[in-house]
This record gives C-alpha cells, structure tokens and sequence, in this order.
C-alpha cells in the first residue's frame, strides 16, 4: 500500500493511507486486513481512524479482558478494592450478564 508523504511521520505508520485511497480501494484494503496487519486512515494528513481484521480485534478485545482480570485480582490480593471472595461474586455476576446479553442475541 501506498502511504504517501506525511506532515507528521512520527504519528503514521508503513500502514497509513489516505481517506481517499482507501475509499478506492477499500475492497483490496478489507483483504489483505489479515495479511498486512491494522490499517490507519487519514484525513489531512493526521491519523483518524483505525480499520483491522475482526480476529485481530477480537484477539485485542481478550488481551484487554485478560489484563483487567489480572489487574483485579492484584487488587485483591493486596485488599485494595475488592476481598477475594467479593471478587469472586463480581465475576460470576459479570459472567452471567454476558450470558444473557448473548443469549439475547
């Protein structure tokens, strides 16, 4: 992919297309997503927005879960915010909640 020049290089990437570009090739671009890695787009030369596989995404998203659970137990191993059997209960409720919302779906 064509990056073209840039104002600001330090804030783009080897991924980084212009708006335009990408509109014109957006079909080409969503193919190769799981090949060529996250795509910026920019607008003016600035970066605006990021367009990625959904597995990349989704991988992201757990990485993210996972981070903030093991935040959480630190947390309560060192008694901060929550007892360990009140994190305990926090989780099972928050798992519960996501069942329905996907059974709901």
């Amino acid at each position: 992919m064509d990056s073209g020049k840039f104002d600001d290089e330090s804030e783009m990437s080897d991924h980084t297309v212009p708006a335009a570009y990408f509109k014109a090739k957006f079909s080409d671009i969503i193919e190769e997503l799981p090949n060529s890695g996250p795509v910026i787009v920019s607008i003016r030369n600035k970066p605006r927005a990021v367009v990625t596989d959904i597995r990349y995404h989704r991988d992201l998203l757990a990485k993210a879960a996972a981070y903030e659970l093991l935040k959480l137990y630190e947390e309560a191993e060192a008694g901060e915010k929550f007892t360990p059997a009140e994190l305990e209960s926090f989780l099972d409720q928050r798992s519960e909640d996501r069942s329905r919302v996907r059974q709901a779906a």
